[in-house]
């Protein structure tokens, strides 16, 4: 899911309708285009001899898929990779540091392509289609590996790992991460950008006796982190109730293209599924989906006026102002802001009212929401596959991972 102050504060619910129809209407025809390509997928055999004997002597030396990578692609100085990636916020990774590093190291120059996320997997489908060879480095969300595989738009990395990489930094993702890389026993991108959703509260007003002691007296249980919907939504209930139409209990994004990431860890953990396994009929209206919606059409008469059309941008606001209890969601990168950032590339958030007041946990009923999060994958239309791979390589290698989830604005994906 995107971080993007540009998306959430600007895109409508007709351009959003309109993206979601194209991108139905592509994803049927890669299930007819692709069904045969699966069998046996073409694997890229064309090596660079001199690049791969430079990977190979880094690796005996180091074990370093970084250093191999960076070894290797001074083979290909010269070379400029198209590279698209989500615009604004996100870009900043790719525009200002990953991108002059690699060029510095390797004289290969990285020219990233900014696009809003819902224009991401639309326009790379046509750019395949079109053949127009415009990207070398793709970006997706593993909900479009499929998609993008069945369309063949994506180099199989197998043999581009088995030449140039240590397999060992395989084994570094998060096991969640690691799955999500294949497809048809193929591995087809290597995972970047892990968004994992958890809730928010404010530590102040939960430690406070007085809360505490009218709270269990009304509701009778302890105030504390909910452990499943029912509590949250007691202490949402509670603490707006108190806020007299200044502070309310908590809120979450409600904007058109974003509020199905709730509904759907909540319909998942009250044991829905979007799909009957036999007939793959829709299963929406089971009495899961039909207990998660009218339940989330109720939370919001707890939540400030006005939150069907909140997204990322106005959640946060009010969370730094002091003005929510809780966020019902949302991603790591509020811990470190609700402390306070000088970040350049974050001079758009609002300046942090709750520093010290932040406390974090699991969301109700234990399982969280994985929104979205990005690999990077090869281009099967790309004329310079093995400096594209081995800018993934270096970027999501272990030592190169720990440098950019530092910034202030990244997401973990490695264990160590």
């Amino acid at each position: 899911m995107s971080r993007n102050p540009e998306y959430w504060g600007h895109t409508n619910r007709s351009e959003l309708f309109d993206r979601r129809m194209s991108r139905r209407t592509l994803g049927k025809g890669a299930l007819a285009a692709g069904a045969g390509a699966l069998a046996a997928p073409v694997l890229y055999d064309a090596f660079n001899p001199a690049a791969v004997a430079a990977a190979q002597r880094a690796l005996a030396q180091t074990a370093d898929s970084a250093t191999a990578a960076v070894e290797a692609a001074k083979q290909f100085s010269g070379v400029t990779l198209n590279v698209v990636w989500e615009d604004a916020l996100q870009l900043e990774d790719p525009s200002k540091f990953s991108g002059p590093m690699w060029e510095d190291l390797t004289g290969i120059k990285i020219n990233p392509i900014g696009k809003p996320f819902p224009e991401l997997f639309p326009s790379q489908v046509a750019e395949h289609i079109g053949e127009t060879g415009a990207y070398d480095v793709l970006s997706l969300a593993p909900s479009w590996t499929a998609d993008f595989v069945t369309q063949g738009m994506l180099e199989p990395l197998d043999p581009f790992i088995d030449q140039y990489g240590n397999p060992a930094d395989l084994d570094d993702y998060h096991p969640l991460y690691r799955g999500l890389m294949n497809y048809n026993d193929q591995i087809y991108a290597l995972f970047d950008d892990g968004d994992v959703i958890i809730l928010y509260y404010r530590t102040d007003l939960f430690g406070d006796q007085a809360n505490k002691d009218e709270f269990k007296a009304k509701y009778g249980f302890d105030l504390a982190p909910p452990a499943d919907w029912d509590q949250y939504d007691a202490i949402q209930a509670f603490f707006t109730d108190k806020g007299g139409g200044n502070t309310w209990g908590g809120a979450s994004q409600r904007a058109a293209g974003q509020v199905y990431g709730w509904f759907g860890e909540e319909f998942r953990n009250r044991g829905g599924f979007f799909f009957d396994e036999t007939t793959m009929d829709a299963t929406l209206n089971s009495e899961a989906g039909a207990t998660t919606l009218n339940a989330m059409l109720e939370r919001n008469k707890t939540m400030p006026p006005g939150v069907e059309t909140w997204g990322f941008i106005e959640v946060l606001t009010a969370w730094m102002g002091g003005q929510l209890a809780m966020v019902g969601g949302t991603w790591p990168p509020y811990g470190r802001w609700s402390e306070g950032t000088t970040a350049e590339q974050l001079n758009w958030v609002p300046e942090t009212q709750v520093a010290g007041k932040t406390g974090y946990s699991i969301m109700p009923m234990g399982h969280g929401l994985h929104n979205a999060g990005y690999s990077l994958g090869v281009s099967s239309d790309s004329k310079n596959k093995e400096a594209a791979y081995l800018f993934i390589q270096w970027m999501t290698s272990p030592s190169i991972s720990l440098q950019r989830v530092m910034l202030p604005y990244r997401c973990a994906i490695r264990i160590a």
